[in-house]
């Protein structure tokens, strides 16, 4: 069991800063989460604007992926 950011990293053998970076994207907003997963078109979304958007609110997170 990982208790601590540091320990997911190290049980996956990755990078705190890593596990940090992208552990943000657990507070996407449905409808972006939708969008990507349930729509399942292609689409390039650039990974900086994807971890971006976690630090919107869910009302402004799609303008922040998607335009």
């Amino acid at each position: 069991d990982a208790a601590t950011l540091t320990d997911i990293a190290r049980a996956e053998q990755v990078t705190l800063a890593f596990v940090s970076r992208f552990i943000r994207l657990a507070y996407l907003s449905p409808a972006v989460l939708e969008r990507i997963m349930l729509h399942r078109r292609p689409c390039a979304i650039p990974l900086d604007r994807l971890a971006a958007a976690p630090l919107a609110p869910w009302t402004e997170q799609q303008s922040v992926v998607f335009d």
